[in-house]
């Protein structure tokens, strides 16, 4: 299994032991931490996310017929689910 992290810079003092901590703890149960991403805050995270999402999840979707037949493709379906995410305030 693979992952990725997104990385907030700020608070890094908080934020970067973390990933270091998640990393070990990735590598104690065999998953691998394939990409890191870091981001200047919290807010910059999701639009990061979401590009990860169809990479990540596209070869898990099984469309059916009628959904192939109107056109749609594993990436519009995780396309419209990202657009539904609220993101924070």
């Amino acid at each position: 299994m693979k992952i990725a992290f997104v990385v907030a810079e700020f608070n890094s003092e908080v934020t970067f032991p973390m990933e270091e901590r998640a990393r070990r703890h990735a590598e104690s149960l065999g998953v691998e931490v394939a990409r890191v991403v870091r981001v200047p805050g919290v807010y910059d995270m999701g639009p990061v996310v979401k590009a990860l999402l169809a990479p990540a999840f596209r070869h898990r979707l099984i469309l059916r017929p009628e959904a192939e037949v109107a056109g749609q493709t594993a990436d519009s379906v995780l396309d419209a689910v990202a657009a539904r995410v609220v993101p924070p305030r």
